[in-house]
C-alpha cells in the first residue's frame, strides 16, 4: 500500500483516548475524555503525517508532550469540550498546523 493511500484510509480511523497515555500515531484523528489532570504523549512518525487530537469529554486537563518531537511548543494544554488542534510531523518534529481553544505553550 502506498503512503497515499496510506493517508485516505487513516482519515476514516480514530481512537478514544480516556486519560492519560500515548496518543496513536495510526490513527489520523484522538478523540480525548479527560478523567484528571491527564498527561498524554505523542510518539515520532512518518513525514508529513498529519494529526488531529480534539476534546470529547472533559473532567479536568490533558496536557500534550511530544517526548522532544515538539516545535514552536512545549506542551499543549486542553480543558473544554471542542478544543482541538492539528499537528504535522516533519520528519523531525510535530509542527502546530491550526487550532481551536487549545492554550499552545511557546519555547
Amino acid at each position: 500500500m502506498s503512503y497515499y493511500s496510506d493517508i485516505v484510509n487513516s482519515m476514516h480511523s480514530y481512537e478514544l483516548l480516556t486519560g492519560a497515555g500515548a496518543v496513536s500515531v495510526t490513527t489520523a484523528v484522538t478523540y480525548l475524555a479527560t478523567t484528571g489532570a491527564d498527561a498524554i504523549t505523542l510518539a515520532a512518525a512518518q513525514i508529513s503525517q498529519l494529526k488531529m487530537i480534539s476534546v470529547a469529554s472533559t473532567n479536568n486537563t490533558a496536557t500534550l508532550n511530544s517526548a522532544g518531537y515538539e516545535e514552536g511548543w512545549t506542551n499543549i494544554t486542553f480543558d473544554a469540550v471542542g478544543e482541538w488542534v492539528i499537528l504535522r510531523y516533519n520528519g523531525r518534529a510535530w509542527r502546530v498546523v491550526a487550532s481551536y481553544g487549545a492554550t499552545i505553550n511557546t519555547t
